[in-house]
């Protein structure tokens, strides 16, 4: 699921649940592809990435 076309209206109407991950993980899993997150550099990296996009202070 792309949820980059999501309004926040829309995000916050609908209620905060794991419902995206799921359907990430399933949509993953059947083409046949793993998701996880790895210690060290990639911590970092994914931080880095990440953090213009953070609602809230780390």
């Amino acid at each position: 699921m792309d949820l980059r076309g999501l309004k926040y209206e829309d995000v916050i109407a609908r209620g905060i649940d794991l419902t995206y991950v799921v359907d990430a993980y399933q949509d993953l899993r059947s083409q046949g592809k793993q998701f996880y997150l790895k210690t060290g550099k990639d911590v970092e990296k994914f931080k880095a990435q990440r953090k213009p996009y953070l609602l809230y202070a780390e």
